[in-house]
C-alpha cells in the first residue's frame, strides 16, 4: 500500500492532468485502485479494515472526481478537497449540447441547496467509483427526479446518518423520492449509476400506494407482504427488461434523432411515444399482481383496483427532449 502510494502520487506530480487522470481511470476499470480483496492467497483477506482504510484514503486523496463549477464548468476534485454538508450526484452527461452543465447544476443547488456540491458519473471507472461512493458515504439519502428531462439525482449528507433508502430482498427503495414537474412520484426509477447490463436495477418508491400498504418502516409488515413485494418487483422486473431491448433498438435510436447516451435516464426520454405498448405491459403487470396479492390476502378480496397511469412511470418517458427549452 505504501508502495502504490508513492507510484500515485509520483504520477499525479509529474504527469500532465489528463495523462494522469487516464491512469486512475485505468486503475479503476481494472480493478487495481478497488475495493475488491482478490484471492485470499494475497494476504488482505486477513487484516481487511487495514486493506480497507488503506484503499479508501488512497482513493480520497489521488482519485479525480468530476465536479461543476458555481459558473458551470467542469473541473476536477478529490473527495479531501470537497467540503460541503450535502453531496449530489448525477449520471454522465454526454449530450452537454443538448442538456448543459450550468443547467443541472442550477436544478441541483434548487432542490438540494445552494451549498450542494454536484458531482457527475463518467463512463470510464464508473462502477468502481460508486462503490466507492458507497463505501465512504454509506447509503444514499434522497432521489430528485429533477424537471430536466434524464436527469435523475441521487444525494449524500455529511452531517447526518442516511435513514431514507434501505434494501429488501435484492431491490433497492427510498421513502423520499421527489418528482420536481409532478406531485406524485412515480413507483420506480432509474439511479444515476444504473448499468445497462442490470435493466432491473431500479429504486422503488417505498411511498407508492402500490407498496406503502405492503410496508412497516423498512420492513414488509409480515412474511407473506414480503412474499407480495417480490411478486410486484419480479414482475416488474421482466416489464424492465423489455424496456432495456426497446431503448437500445435501432428503430427507437434513428427516430428519437439523437444519438446513444451511456445516461440510461438519457435514453429513456420520449420512449413511450414511440412505444405505447410499454406503459401497456406495466399497467397489465400491476393489475395482474393486484389480483396475485388478494390470492394472497393482502388485498381485501372486495377492494377495487387502485389503477395504473403515465404518471407511475417517469414523467420524461413520455415527453422528447424536443419538447422543453433548456437554458
Amino acid at each position: 500500500m505504501e508502495a502504490f502510494e508513492t507510484y500515485l502520487k509520483t504520477l499525479r506530480d509529474s504527469s500532465p492532468f489528463e495523462e494522469y487522470l487516464k491512469h486512475i481511470n485505468e486503475l479503476l476499470e481494472y480493478d487495481i485502485l478497488s475495493l475488491h480483496k482478490g484471492s485470499p492467497s494475497q494476504g488482505f483477506i486477513y487484516q481487511e479494515k487495514k486493506f480497507e482504510d488503506a484503499i479508501k484514503n488512497l482513493f480520497l486523496t489521488y482519485a479525480p472526481l468530476l465536479t461543476i463549477s458555481d459558473d458551470g464548468q467542469r473541473a476536477y476534485k478529490t473527495m479531501k478537497n470537497l467540503s460541503a454538508t450535502s453531496l449530489a450526484i448525477t449520471d454522465i452527461n454526454d449530450w452537454p449540447e443538448k442538456i448543459p452543465d450550468a443547467v443541472i447544476l442550477k436544478e441541483t443547488k434548487h432542490l438540494v441547496g445552494v451549498e450542494t456540491v454536484l458531482l457527475m458519473h463518467e463512463d470510464e471507472g464508473m462502477w468502481r467509483r460508486n462503490n466507492f461512493f458507497g463505501h465512504i458515504l454509506g447509503n444514499f439519502s434522497d432521489i430528485y427526479i429533477t424537471s430536466i428531462p434524464g436527469v435523475v439525482i441521487k444525494t449524500f449528507y455529511h452531517d447526518r446518518t442516511n435513514k431514507n433508502a434501505f434494501p429488501i430482498s435484492f431491490d433497492n427503495f427510498t421513502c423520499q423520492m421527489h418528482n420536481d414537474p409532478k406531485e406524485k412520484a412515480p413507483l420506480f426509477v432509474h439511479p444515476p449509476d444504473f448499468f445497462d447490463y442490470e435493466p432491473t436495477d431500479v429504486i422503488y418508491n417505498a411511498r407508492h400506494p402500490l407498496l406503502a400498504k405492503l410496508l412497516d418502516g423498512k420492513k414488509p409488515k409480515n412474511e407473506t407482504t414480503s412474499k407480495a413485494i417480490n411478486i410486484l418487483t419480479h414482475h416488474i422486473g421482466n416489464c424492465l427488461s423489455h424496456l432495456n431491448d426497446k431503448a437500445y433498438s435501432s428503430f427507437f435510436k434513428r427516430n428519437q434523432g439523437l444519438k446513444e447516451s451511456a445516461n440510461f435516464n438519457y435514453m429513456l426520454i420520449g420512449i413511450l411515444k414511440y412505444y405505447p405498448e410499454i406503459f401497456q405491459e406495466f399497467s397489465e403487470t400491476v393489475e395482474l399482481y393486484w389480483e396475485e396479492a388478494k390470492d394472497l390476502g393482502v388485498i381485501s378480496r372486495d377492494e377495487d383496483f387502485i389503477g395504473f397511469s403515465l404518471d407511475d412511470l417517469p414523467w420524461f418517458w413520455n415527453c422528447e427532449l424536443s419538447d422543453f427549452k433548456i437554458e
